[in-house]
């Protein structure tokens, strides 16, 4: 399976959208979106999961990459994660680095 991106900047917060396999092979494309959403700077960045079905630990090591480049200030949320995706995220202990959505809403996202 593979890896889908989208995403989009307006107004500080950064949108990106994963559907598929996120996995070592394709893992360097998400990279390459989560360097362009640190040149920004953001003030958030919202990864919404719900069409992603899997994550590997390299996915993971981006998310960790992304909240260190970015700093302490920038929140990143995971929107809507498929069950096997949110329970990567819970073992692997980074969930304490994401703030967890069940839907999108802008009105949520800290600006």
């Amino acid at each position: 399976m593979t890896l889908t991106i989208t995403s989009e900047a307006a107004a500080g917060i950064v949108k990106i959208t994963l559907a598929g396999h996120l996995n070592a092979a394709n893992a360097p494309e998400f990279q390459r979106e989560i360097e362009k959403a640190a040149a920004l700077p953001p003030t958030a960045v919202v990864l919404l999961l719900g069409e992603l079905e899997y994550m590997s630990s390299a996915g993971l090591r981006i998310i960790l990459f992304g909240k260190q480049k970015m700093g302490p200030k920038v929140k990143i949320y995971a929107v809507a994660p498929l069950a096997e995706v949110r329970e990567t995220i819970r073992l692997s202990g980074f969930h304490h680095a994401l703030t967890f959505l069940e839907t999108y809403d802008a009105s949520v996202i800290e600006a």
